[in-house]
């Protein structure tokens, strides 16, 4: 009913929210109904309520469909597997209910003895899908081949542990209690699943107890983009000096940077990109300074390109565009109006030598940097808040790797 009055105002040309709790599929749902609209809104996205779904309900195996049922057992609320040594086959409890594609899953659990896995968009036959072990490796059922096979969290026998697996299109992560031990940016496999069953299994002579196991469904993602920031904390992130400032995620889940006295401090993402689509949504404190740099390998020297923004007055924000080469050149600058505490999209596209900004959707610079064979062709990702009268957030920060050679639609 609001979108149908909503079109009755077809030569509205900018609506400004202010101090609203609204969700990005309202802002969708505006942004048809009002297609010549400039639609912004004072603060970030509010999701909904999140809404876990509890797989094991603590009493009995509703839901499940388990190929060796003696091998299950529920005392005090509790799930236990157990498959003597003796036992000729690994044996699954598959949740048959509902089918996953993009989830949050939570496990309580702990191994008393052996080794157990848990798989997960696996297709109904139960032959493909990917299997998650405990201490950090990936399995692919499909290739019968390891997509990331070192044992990077190896873990303790009859120690209760939170391990939780975060799919999302093509990228997954692995934590267990809290700490990342697996970050998979893209899984790379011709077969790849976007949904499937959720999936317990047990080796021989393997004693698992589960407390609690419970999914959350995610929003999926676009085609291609990978999120860098999770709205949680800052996996995928390093901090080089901890005492020169602070970076936290709030309540809201944004990731908020401050320094300590006029020295800047930065955040570095872990992976590197080459050619891309970065777009983040941010914001600058009134009078607060910010610098996003790409393609950058700290190791070897600043060679790379920086975004500059400057938040001049409650009016103004300044987006300056330059080279790190030393001595440090500046590529252009361009403001624009915003007011005080507004959020606002920023876009950057590298592709070769090509570098495009955008504000809000409109390019403000495109350069094509003359000594691109100076600077690194690939390399890591920089925030930086300038000082400690600057506040640099972010509710948003996602990438798309591009082709070499490609040029992202408008």
């Amino acid at each position: 009913a609001c979108t149908e009055v909503l079109q009755e105002f077809k030569n509205l040309r900018n609506l400004y929210l202010e101090r609203t709790k609204i969700t990005p599929k309202t802002i969708d749902t505006l942004k048809k109904a009002l297609p010549d609209c400039r639609i912004e809104w004072n603060g970030p996205a509010v999701e909904p309520v999140e809404r876990w779904i509890p797989l094991f309900n603590g009493k009995d195996l509703t839901g499940w469909e388990a190929e060796d049922p003696s091998a299950w057992t529920i005392k005090d609320g509790v799930l236990i597997g157990e498959l003597p040594a003796a036992a000729q086959k690994a044996t699954t409890l598959t949740y048959s209910r509902k089918d996953f594609g993009d989830f949050h899953l939570q496990a309580d659990l702990q191994f008393d003895s052996g080794y157990g896995t848990i798989d997960f968009r696996v297709d109904p036959k139960g032959s493909n899908g990917y299997r998650w072990h405990p201490d950090g490796r990936i399995y692919s059922t499909a290739y019968n081949t390891f997509i990331a096979d070192k044992k990077t969290a190896p873990f303790v026998l009859q120690k209760a542990s939170l391990h939780e697996i975060i799919a999302q299109g093509k990228s997954v992560t692995f934590k267990r209690d809290a700490k990342t031990t697996l970050l998979l940016p893209g899984i790379e496999l011709p077969k790849h699943l976007e949904r499937g069953r959720i999936r317990v299994q047990l080796h021989p002579g393997t004693k698992v107890i589960v407390r609690t196991l419970s999914v959350k469904e995610l929003p999926p993602l676009e085609p291609g983009w990978i999120p860098l920031f999770n709205g949680k904390d800052k996996t995928g992130w390093n901090i080089q000096n901890k005492t020169d400032g602070l970076w936290t995620v709030d309540a809201l889940g944004v990731l908020k940077g401050t320094a300590k006295g006029n020295k800047p401090y930065q955040l570095f993402s872990q992976n590197e990109f080459k050619d891309f689509h970065l777009r983040m949504k941010t914001q600058v404190t009134p009078g607060g300074k910010g610098t996003i740099y790409v393609r950058i390998r700290d190791a070897q020297g600043w060679k790379g390109v920086g975004v500059k923004l400057h938040h001049l007055t409650a009016r103004d924000l300044e987006l300056s565009v330059f080279s790190t080469l030393n001595p440090v050149r500046m590529l252009g600058t361009s403001r624009c109006e915003l007011r005080a505490d507004q959020w606002f999209d920023l876009e950057i596209i590298a592709n070769g030598p090509r570098l495009e900004v955008k504000l809000d959707g409109v390019t403000t610079r495109v350069h094509t940097l003359a000594e691109a064979q100076k600077h690194h062709s690939e390399g890591g990702i920089v925030l930086e808040v300038a000082d400690s009268h600057s506040t640099l957030s972010f509710s948003k920060i996602e990438i798309k790797e591009l082709p070499s050679g490609s040029t992202p639609p408008p």
